[in-house]
């Protein structure tokens, strides 16, 4: 019932895009990206980016529902920007997509992604396994697989020192508030405190422009 509520609000939620002046961002990857869980496009991650550099222009291409191997063809689609935003791999990991797999396609994204913007931020989901959403006999699975897929996007990430990987995947209980805290009714997605937590990793990492 959860995952369908997930599914739902990946669906509804409507992305946080604006045209201004520089500098120009793109945030790119699936649900995530979009804001679903947040009460307002504002809320979400891109609009706390968007707050963060209010003459930015914001281009949001993210799509619910998308995994690596999409995400990076539609990146490809795409000029340069002043910073790139990424947020996906939950999908593939929810889905069990082949390790190997989700390495060739971080290796692509990551590539592409490097010809794009001096300034690259690759944010994932926590380990989808503290979501209530997954029964409770696969949550050894998926928190086995969470880590594996923590540790390959470490070592491709290491090939691009323009890109800097938030990698919520390799961090437990101890390192987040409390889980039903920052995630919204659906368990999967963060509401807004979710969000800010996310920015707040980020911000003093962001370039100054």
């Amino acid at each position: 019932m959860l995952i369908i509520r997930a599914y739902i609000n990946g669906f509804i939620a409507k992305p946080f895009c604006r045209l201004a002046h520089s500098p120009i961002i793109g945030i790119f990857g699936d649900s995530t990206g979009v804001g679903a869980g947040a009460s307002s496009p504002q809320k979400s991650l891109a609009g706390l980016i968007g707050n963060h550099y209010p003459n930015a222009t914001i281009i949001n291409k993210s799509i619910h529902g998308k995994k690596i191997k999409k995400t990076a063809k539609i990146l490809e689609k795409h000029g340069n920007f002043d910073l790139i935003i990424i947020c996906c791999v939950g999908i593939d990991i929810l889905f069990l997509r082949n390790n190997n797999q989700i390495k060739k396609d971080l290796q692509k994204l990551f590539f592409i992604a490097s010809q794009k913007s001096k300034n690259i931020f690759y944010i994932t989901p926590l380990n989808v396994s503290l979501s209530t959403a997954i029964p409770r006999f696969l949550k050894k699975y998926y928190f086995n697989k969470s880590k594996q897929v923590g540790l390959i996007i470490e070592a491709e990430s290491k090939n691009y020192p323009n890109i800097t990987v938030i990698n919520n995947l390799l961090i437990d209980n101890s390192d987040i508030p409390d889980y039903n805290t920052i995630s919204c009714s659906d368990r999967v997605h963060p509401n807004d405190l979710g969000y800010l937590w996310i920015y707040n990793k980020i911000k003093s990492k962001l370039p100054n422009h």
